[in-house]
């Protein structure tokens, strides 16, 4: 299902982001028990190979779980998608609403440089695709994936 908008462009197959990250969205929330909201803003024609397409579609998938494991359950948990594109490249923007109260049980320092398995997974998937992850909270916890060539 997740690959049935795959197009042939040449000897090169690609797909349409926004439709992807919007089915992998779908499965998520139809499996998880909390109550979510997931938030995708991408141009629905950016099509991206399938090299990339793929990781990327890790690395929101790992997102979306980390902030469910990590969510308020009595809280509705949201989570923003965001691509900002430039001429050859672009960046992906990931957020959550996060747990207010969270940083005041931790230090930020130390859970923005966390090595846990799923910081691991992106980590692994960003490099693949040559991205750089910069991570902060700002009312929730944001991820910011950069520079990632078309």
């Amino acid at each position: 299902a997740l690959y049935a908008n795959e197009q042939t462009v040449g000897n090169k197959s690609s797909q349409k982001i926004m439709r992807y990250l919007t089915q992998i969205s779908n499965q998520i929330q139809s499996l998880s028990l909390n109550s979510m909201k997931i938030n995708i803003d991408i141009d629905p024609s950016l099509n991206l190979s399938q090299k990339k397409v793929v990781p990327l579609g890790l690395i929101f998938s790992e997102f979306v779980m980390n902030s469910i494991k990590h969510a308020d359950a009595e809280a509705i948990l949201v989570i923003d998608c965001k691509v900002s594109v430039s001429e050859d490249s672009f960046e992906l923007f990931l957020k959550d609403n996060g747990k207010t109260n969270f940083l005041q049980n931790k230090e930020e320092e130390s859970i923005l440089s966390s090595t846990g398995l799923g910081d691991r997974i992106i980590s692994t998937l960003a490099k693949q695709i040559d991205l750089t992850i910069e991570k902060k909270f700002d009312n929730g916890y944001i991820m910011h994936l950069k520079p990632l060539t078309l």
